[in-house]
């Protein structure tokens, strides 16, 4: 088998005890690609069997970071336990794609060869498309079986994962967008720490007292290239456009406050210099990790990644923000991974039980021990989950950006076109396109994708 390519442990190791069945624990630390489990002997110790006893095997594919993946494995072990008849093999869906990667590319191939796995977790932006091209199949028919209660988790997180009105996927972790700060740098330039309820006019002060582009090196409030392809539809929310229109079969870049919000980020640039131009080289050394970025635009998985212990530590005060109150509205976009079931699964009853178990809210605080963003509010804000003794310490920040967050809008097509239509838009950015002639080409661009969509079969 494979071995998994091990990140560092993102947020305080998972403080439960995992009761490892048949060695799994051994084999899980080992990071090995896949693990397969089935029942224990007996006599061993477990949770109480499942009202009905499950029988056939689940192959799991897991899209998540190695400590994640662990929990998954250790509550699949908990399902199988007393379970004789069933089987099921847990594995990376990334490492298990093989060399070369384009693991959703892959993932279609099994599909058309009838050998996808039985139960997937991956992020929004292929679930749609997974759903659409029949990968996956609707869960309502199982959900009104019970033993997933929707109206525990975030409401924006449900409506993430429903295609024309049927629920294709349970979320289980949740993500929103925000603004992370470079303290050191806001009290260097005797900044405070910004309120909650922040407008774009009071960001446009503190970057500009923040900015000095001609120190060595440079430092910069704002850098708009940064992470502008999952980011740019915060901009346009922020002055009233939700990019798509309702029934995401239109783009809205042609209308009038798309052109002010793309004029927006050409002014952080050409017009006050709160941020590098990435045509004259300024964005050479300046990254918001390095210290010389006073603020980035990014999502709450982040926060595991920049705590002491994660894989990317920051070496200077910081903590987040949300987005400022733009002249519309105050707005954040959100995004997350879910469970789905593929729709040949000749196991339905055992991966049902296997999603429910990966989805209680058990399961929830252990995943989020291990480092993730999760969509139930009543396991997010757990005070174990917010610690005191590390950024971030705004935690009424995040709350305030998930009440004003929306999916992203994804479609069949989104991969495809998101970072062409971003890249598009920021040869505006960098003055080498005029902002209307840049909207054009990208809502050209994304409704030919659309357009793509509605002919196939």
């Amino acid at each position: 088998m494979n071995k998994v390519d091990r990140p560092l442990t993102m947020f305080p190791a998972p403080t439960w005890t995992r009761r490892r069945v048949c060695d799994v624990g051994k084999r899980a630390a080992a990071g090995m690609a896949s693990v397969s489990l089935t029942a224990c002997v007996p006599g061993q110790s477990g949770p109480p069997t499942a009202k009905k006893a499950l029988s056939g095997t689940a192959r799991v594919s897991v899209n998540a970071a190695q400590p994640i993946v662990d929990v998954v494995v250790a509550l699949t072990a908990e399902v199988l336990h007393t379970q004789p008849g069933a089987s099921a093999e847990v594995e990376n869906i990334v490492t298990a794609s093989g060399a070369g990667g384009g693991w959703f590319d892959k993932l279609l191939v099994q599909a058309a060869a009838g050998t996808t796995p039985e139960v997937l977790a991956f992020e929004d932006l292929r679930g749609i498309p997974a759903a659409t091209q029949g990968v996956t199949q609707p869960l309502d028919a199982y959900l009104k079986g019970g033993g997933v209660a929707l109206k525990e988790y975030d409401p924006v997180a449900i409506r993430g994962f429903n295609l024309q009105g049927k629920q294709i996927g349970i979320p289980w972790r949740w993500d929103v967008n925000l603004l992370y700060v470079n303290r050191d740098l806001l009290e260097t330039a005797t900044v405070s720490f910004p309120k909650n309820d922040w407008t774009l006019d009071q960001w446009m002060d503190v970057l500009r007292k923040v900015s000095r582009p001609a120190a060595t090196p440079p430092v910069f409030g704002y850098d708009t290239h940064a992470g502008f392809g999952g980011g740019q539809f915060n901009f346009w929310g922020m002055f009233g456009n939700d990019y798509l229109n309702a029934a995401r079969s239109k783009t809205l870049l042609r209308e009038a406050s798309s052109e002010q919000a793309l004029q927006f980020l050409v002014d952080l640039v050409k017009r006050w210099h709160v941020a590098p131009d990435h045509i004259k080289g300024e964005q050479k050394g300046v990254n918001f990790t390095q210290g010389n970025v006073g603020f980035a635009l990014d999502s709450t998985a982040r926060i595991a990644r920049y705590r002491p212990g994660g894989d990317r530590p920051l070496e200077f005060a910081w903590d987040v923000v949300p987005l400022p109150r733009g002249p519309a509205r105050s707005f954040a976009s959100a995004n997350g991974s879910a469970w789905y079931l593929s729709a040949i699964t000749q196991a339905p009853a055992l991966c049902w039980e296997l999603i429910k178990s990966y989805t209680s809210r058990e399961a929830q605080l252990k995943i989020a021990q291990a480092g993730a963003n999760v969509p139930r509010p009543d396991v997010a804000r757990l005070p174990q989950l917010r610690p005191a003794d590390m950024p971030p310490r705004n935690w009424a920040g995040i709350d305030a950006a998930a009440r004003v967050a929306v999916p992203f809008p994804v479609t069949a097509s989104f991969i495809g076109w998101r970072d062409k239509a971003a890249g598009i838009l920021l040869e505006a950015v960098d003055g080498t396109r005029g902002t209307r002639d840049a909207l054009s080409a990208a809502a050209d661009l994304i409704e030919q994708e659309l357009e793509k969509e509605r002919q196939r079969p």
